[in-house]
């Protein structure tokens, strides 16, 4: 959802920094309004470098796609549904297509690990009283509103097939 980066104009609060604002996303025009990748309840984070500010300013959308892990750990990378045709999944109505950035709360913590912390000191999540809940579309195309646990998979969702 990304897209091309533009520099953002002399007088915005980021000047300079690369990105371009969620309305100029070459994908958005195929959607008849763009809100739709907007998060009406999303709240202040610190996004890629850029402190204090909403992932919809930043990414040009509030979700983010299920590509690409921390996992075992904070410096392993696992790739998830990078380079995979949605024909090829095996279980599309376990394995997570997209959510809010909550899918990355336990980025590189292991499932069954005792006491876990997230990854990141502030969490970025803004629902729940800051707990890993989130809205995710399944693969299958059904959406839920889920608890995200330590690991790549829980009883009902999964972020690798």
């Amino acid at each position: 959802m990304g897209g091309n980066y533009g520099i953002l104009p002399p007088g915005d609060a980021y000047a300079g920094q690369k990105y371009s604002y969620p309305q100029h996303r070459p994908l958005n025009k195929y959607v008849k309004t763009i809100e739709v990748f907007h998060c009406p309840s999303e709240q202040r984070q610190d996004c890629a470098g850029m402190p204090n500010t909403f992932p919809w300013i930043r990414f040009g959308n509030s979700y983010n796609f299920n590509l690409t892990f921390h996992y075992p750990g904070p410096n392993d990378f696992i790739n998830t549904l990078v380079g995979k045709k949605i024909n090829h999944v095996k279980r599309t109505k376990k394995l997570i297509m997209m959510g809010e950035r909550a899918i990355h709360y336990w980025d590189g913590v292991r499932a069954g690990t005792e006491n876990p912390k997230p990854r990141f000191p502030k969490p970025f999540l803004g629902h729940a009283n800051d707990q890993p809940w989130t809205p995710v579309l399944f693969c299958d195309g059904h959406v839920d509103y889920i608890y995200m646990t330590p690991g790549l998979e829980g009883a009902d969702w999964a972020l690798v097939d």
